[in-house]
């Protein structure tokens, strides 16, 4: 049976009022901001819709995987900055990324030690998935499907940012 894998990064759009994982963790009253460095590999839903679509529709395709990553993505630093400049202010504390490793990895210690009593919550698994620094490229969606990031990213955070605080500002 032929097929195509395709591997959205963080799908953003309007709507979503939640900050993605990859950049850090609301908890105990403060965000937790992890991501520190690492390029967010954010996809715009219109951008995601249609590179789906693509690989579905392409020949000579099956068989491949696709990452969905739109061009030029923030940095965790820059996009927590951007949201907490044009969303809403809040606290949030850097966690450099060996004390985050070593925070995961007791908390993932902690938690098997005690049967659950405290959830993996944080763990090494998800540190690997979510913050270790990694490049997602999207040069071989271009190649081998056409794909063109139609909602360039500044445009794309515009929209993003905008509906966001029009949701704060009406549930407030």
């Amino acid at each position: 049976m032929p097929y195509t894998i395709v591997r959205p990064g963080s799908v953003y759009g309007p709507g979503n009022l939640e900050i993605t994982g990859r950049v850090g963790i609301n908890t105990f009253g403060l965000f937790m901001h992890m991501g520190g460095s690492n390029n967010i590999p954010f996809t715009y839903i219109d951008n995601c819709a249609d590179a789906i679509v693509l690989a579905a529709i392409v020949k000579g395709v099956e068989g491949e995987v696709f990452n969905i990553v739109d061009d030029d993505t923030p940095t965790s630093r820059a996009f927590l900055r951007e949201y907490k400049r044009r969303v809403r202010k809040f606290r949030s504390i850097y966690v450099p990324r060996v004390v985050s490793y070593s925070l995961s990895a007791m908390w993932e210690n902690y938690s098997r030690k005690s049967e659950g009593q405290l959830p993996s919550v944080f763990n090494r698994h998800r540190w690997f998935a979510e913050w270790k620094k990694t490049r997602y490229r999207n040069a071989k969606m271009k190649s081998k499907l056409g794909w063109v990031q139609k909602v360039p990213t500044a445009e794309a955070m515009d929209r993003y940012f905008e509906s966001c605080a029009k949701k704060i500002k009406t549930n407030a």
